[in-house]
């Protein structure tokens, strides 16, 4: 059987980790018998997160603690890839639960398909029990949030070629061919990573049932942060790869330059006013219609229905917004070199 290093970056983890790590060591993949290892890399926690991974340490031996000090996901990727004693690499995400059987179908999946990569789908779940994290998980499970064959949205009992998965699975000889994470990607190292993967001429295969149970962020500020994250970076990515890796991402940034251009204008003419309501009516309608509908069938019933509504505006706006600054910092301000653009990712 494959030996697997299984990479975990984290960072105020406190919350998920214990439950992560027990999905992990409850599988059906046995670490032991196998000598494989799981490698966390702790971006300098302040709160319990380390506590509890030492916990795991002093019962399994193969779980293996290091300190992150340049903090962020894509330097924690490097060291675990540079650091690996396995033929297959998995990353894992901290926020999530994993069924029981994904490293051992990941690893069955690479022995059978010549892939470059191979990931599960999402099941999304609330952060917390709060109406604002229910809509939010609510928005990000839909098409017209999350855009449509995403593996947010998938489902099937097939696997599937598609463009990027969450997290991943690798041969480690994957990373000799292509190179490593790219550091400069703060947010968005994943997707960046899978275009070089494609170019080189490699499928990357979703499985679109096994299912990751991963907890949504639990309130509108995180959502707006991570979203416009995605979208800042995605411009960066574009000009590295000279290309647009999908039309579906300039669709927020043209709603939102289309709906400050209008809103601008309204109060000066009557015509803009009228296209103003008419712009705005188009994106209203199908998202009152969506959240009513989503809203009825969910557990917090219509109470949600204006959570629903901003979210899907806040995801919709907040990946506008970011795009367009990213595109602002990298082809006006002509920022794109490793000291430039930093700060605008998360941990």
């Amino acid at each position: 059987m494959n030996r697997v290093s299984v990479i975990v970056p984290c960072y105020q983890e406190e919350k998920y980790i214990a439950s992560c790590l027990n999905s992990l060591i409850e599988g059906n993949f046995d670490f032991s018998e196998t000598k494989s290892e799981i490698l966390i890399f702790d971006g300098m926690s302040t709160d319990k997160t380390k506590a509890i991974i030492k916990e795991f340490i002093s019962k399994f031996n193969y779980i293996k603690l290091y300190e992150n000090h340049d903090r962020y996901a894509p330097h924690a990727l490097n060291k675990g890839i540079d650091n690996a004693n396995g033929e297959i690499i998995v990353r894992i995400d901290a926020h999530c639960i994993y069924p029981a059987d994904y490293i051992s179908e990941l690893v069955k999946y690479h022995n059978e398909i010549d892939a470059g990569n191979i990931g599960g789908s999402w099941d999304t779940l609330p952060g917390d029990d709060s109406k604002k994290a229910a809509a939010i998980a609510m928005v990000m499970t839909h098409p017209l949030g999350m855009g449509s064959g995403t593996y947010r949205t998938i489902k099937g009992n097939s696997p599937v070629e598609v463009d990027t998965v969450p997290f991943g699975c690798w041969r480690r000889s994957l990373f000799s061919e292509i190179g490593n994470f790219d550091t400069v990607f703060l947010r968005d190292q994943d997707y960046e990573h899978n275009v070089r993967i494609k170019k080189a001429g490699k499928k990357i295969i979703l499985l679109p049932w096994l299912r990751i149970k991963y907890y949504a962020r639990e309130n509108f500020s995180k959502i707006f942060r991570m979203f416009f994250q995605y979208g800042y970076w995605r411009p960066l990515l574009n000009k590295k790869h000279s290309q647009i890796t999908n039309l579906r991402q300039l669709v927020p940034p043209v709603w939102v330059i289309g709906l400050i251009l209008l809103l601008i204008t309204a109060p000066f003419h009557i015509i803009t006013g009228i296209a103003f309501l008419v712009y705005i009516s188009i994106w209203l309608i199908p998202v009152l219609i969506i959240s009513v509908s989503q809203s009825l069938k969910s557990k917090k019933g219509i109470i949600i229905i204006p959570y629903t509504m901003l979210s899907f505006f806040l995801i919709h706006f907040s990946y506008g917004i970011g795009y367009i600054s990213g595109f602002f910092d990298v082809h006006i301000l002509r920022k794109g070199a490793k000291s430039d653009i930093k700060v605008k990712a998360t941990r």
